[in-house]
C-alpha cells in the first residue's frame, strides 16, 4: 500500500514540475543545471563534517562507550 502511494505522489510531481515549467517563461533545463551544480557545492562543502561524524559515532560504539552510558 505505502509503494502505491509512494510511487504516485513522485509521478505526481514529477509531472506537476513538468507542467509548472512549460507556464513559466525560464530555461527548466538551465535552472536544472544550476540546481545540480549548487547541490554539488554544497556536498562538498559538507562531507568533512558528516565524515567526522559518522567516524565518531562509530568509534563511540565500537569502543564500548555505549555501553558505558547505558548502564546510567
Amino acid at each position: 500500500m505505502t509503494k502505491i502511494i509512494s510511487d504516485i505522489i513522485i509521478t505526481s510531481f514529477i509531472v506537476f514540475v513538468l507542467i509548472f515549467s512549460l507556464f513559466r517563461s525560464n530555461d527548466s533545463f538551465s535552472s536544472f543545471v544550476e540546481g545540480v551544480k549548487d547541490g554539488i557545492k554544497i556536498s562538498i562543502r559538507i562531507f568533512p563534517n558528516v565524515f567526522a561524524l559518522i567516524l565518531a559515532v562509530e568509534l563511540f560504539i565500537k569502543t564500548g562507550a555505549v555501553e558505558m552510558f547505558e548502564t546510567f
